[in-house]
């Protein structure tokens, strides 16, 4: 089990976690650095809905996608300041959502308000300390849907970035094992 502490608080991991098609997509994007799988021509035939910013309903977006999970949630950030979206994490965590999220280690080392409401709740969060840079923004809803985008999880990419996210809401086609 590791820890990584923040604002007095430490945050604990286990090594050992069901393998599902979303983990392994998560984990895949989280271990990039380490090994980089072939590029691969998947074709989805899939719902999805894209938000642009600033002002153009991407945090909503995000929000409301993270308010349809039943099951898990696993996110990869590079920046973490959007309280709503933190605030949306919280919530489905409180109905029984399993929420997991690795940040890049600025974004838990800078205490940033978002980072500590989600560690006054106990969301789990790892700190992604295996490059310098840990850019992929990316939340794997229930191991079926994906948001992704330029849209980094902040007060700015809403307000003041031209940024956009995409919400693919059937991609199990891209997890690994899928035959893509």
């Amino acid at each position: 089990m590791g820890e990584h502490g923040i604002a007095g608080r430490a945050f604990h991991h286990h090594a050992k976690y069901a393998v599902t098609p979303g983990l392994a997509l998560f984990c895949v994007a989280w271990l990039q650095s380490t090994h980089i799988p072939p590029p691969a021509t998947v074709t989805l035939h899939s719902p999805a809905v894209v938000a642009f910013s600033p002002h153009g309903g991407a945090t909503r977006l995000v929000v409301r996608a993270i308010g349809t999970a039943r099951h898990t949630i696993d996110v990869q950030a590079y920046s973490f300041t959007s309280i709503p979206i933190a605030q949306a994490l919280v919530r489905a965590q409180a109905r029984g959502v399993r929420v997991r999220l690795v940040l890049d280690r600025e974004s838990v080392r800078r205490h940033y308000a978002a980072v500590r409401l989600l560690a006054r709740h106990d969301v789990p969060l790892w700190e992604d300390n295996t490059v310098r840079i840990a850019h992929p923004k990316v939340l794997i809803i229930d191991d079926r849907e994906v948001l992704t985008g330029s849209f980094n999880f902040t007060f700015a990419a809403g307000a003041d970035n031209s940024e956009n996210v995409l919400w693919i809401q059937d991609a199990q086609a891209l997890a690994p094992g899928s035959g893509a």
